[in-house]
């Protein structure tokens, strides 16, 4: 049976046998492809649940970015308090 003589029979199942249709025929290119990832295998997946240095890491750069910008923003305020006037004055001799 060909690809043609096959869709009109595919047409004809339910929505459950279309999607296990699908299922076996991924799992065969998948076998063909020799891609390493089958249905049965078991593969690792990484969790941000314990990475306490992961999150301690992130934690010292969010602080970082913080005292950088409280360090900028001090120096626009001294500097705005400064161009105001605040400063200390020139005294012009003759």
């Amino acid at each position: 049976m060909n690809l043609a003589e096959m869709l009109p029979a595919l047409k004809e199942l339910t929505h459950e046998d279309k999607v296990r249709a699908v299922q076996f025929l991924m799992t065969e290119l998948a076998k063909e492809e020799n891609s390493g990832m089958l249905p049965e295998g078991s593969y690792p997946v990484w969790t941000p649940v314990g990475a306490y240095e992961a999150a301690q890491t992130l934690m010292d750069l969010v602080k970082q970015r913080e005292q950088a910008k409280d360090k900028q923003l001090g120096h626009s305020v001294l500097l705005n308090w400064f161009l105001r006037g605040h400063g200390p004055k020139l005294l012009h001799f003759c």
